[in-house]
């Protein structure tokens, strides 16, 4: 929660619960982030650590970058070892550019970070575009750049990323042109799945080998009765074993 009570001092606090998903019982208070901790902020699980990344001041005095009333993003980096429960929370190496609520992913020991980072209006060459964090070596590293389309722009990621772990990639899609990505985590390299894939979902998941994705075709709809069987056309799947133009079902 962030807000100024009227003695005009901030008030900002982020505290965290565990979910024992066996005996669906919620712990009490984990452990309560460090007061540079920002609203926006998108955790991640590598290893036995949680990470939190980035974040946005909307104004708040309190902001660790001392820029008093600007709201902008931040490339603070927290961490949470699950196996030394009582260190708390720590901080850890920044990201090379400040991100408002990044998509990110992890796999085989590195975090990805893509998306929505400081300076994305106006910045078509993608130099804020995306960064990976090898955890082994504590060093964030920018990723290249996809291959620029004329209709293409980089810092236009959409939420969330999916990893095919199978096939080690990241499926990356671009709200600018709508076209799906995918980036080779171990060539470290662009592959264009599809140039008009067509709408994305925040609610993507891939489950043996199927990407799945649904979507609100009434938002009035789906605040109210969303406990409710969705029609057929607000949902989609696309086979990862061949991706190729209008491979999608709906």
């Amino acid at each position: 929660m962030d807000y100024f009570p009227p003695d005009g001092k901030p008030l900002f606090r982020v505290e965290w619960r565990t979910l024992n998903l066996e005996r669906a019982e919620t712990s009490e208070t984990l452990n309560t982030m460090p007061p540079e901790a920002r609203m926006f902020g998108t955790a991640v699980a590598c290893r036995n650590r949680i990470y939190v990344l980035g974040g946005y001041c909307r104004g708040d005095p309190g902001c660790a970058d001392k820029k008093f009333n600007d709201y902008h993003s931040h490339n603070c980096v927290f961490y949470f070892d699950s196996a030394r429960p009582d260190c708390g929370w720590k901080k850890g190496l920044p990201m090379l550019f400040p991100r408002k609520a990044p998509s990110a992913i992890a796999t085989e020991g590195k975090i990805y970070s893509f998306g929505f980072g400081c300076g994305s209006h106006g910045n078509p060459t993608g130099d804020y575009f995306a960064e990976v964090f090898n955890v082994e070596l504590n060093r964030w590293d920018k990723l290249p750049a996809p291959p620029v389309a004329s209709d293409l722009v980089p810092v236009s990621v959409s939420d969330p990323v999916l990893l095919d772990s199978s096939r080690s990639r990241i499926l990356v899609h671009f709200s600018s042109n709508d076209s799906l990505h995918a980036f080779h985590t171990h060539g470290g390299s662009w592959e264009c799945l599809d140039p008009e894939f067509g709408d994305w979902s925040e609610a993507s998941v891939i489950v043996d080998d199927v990407a799945y994705f649904l979507f609100d075709l009434d938002p009035g709809w789906a605040e109210t009765d969303f406990l409710l069987p969705l029609p057929t056309s607000a949902s989609g799947a696309l086979e990862l074993s061949s991706v190729k133009k209008g491979s999608r079902s709906k």
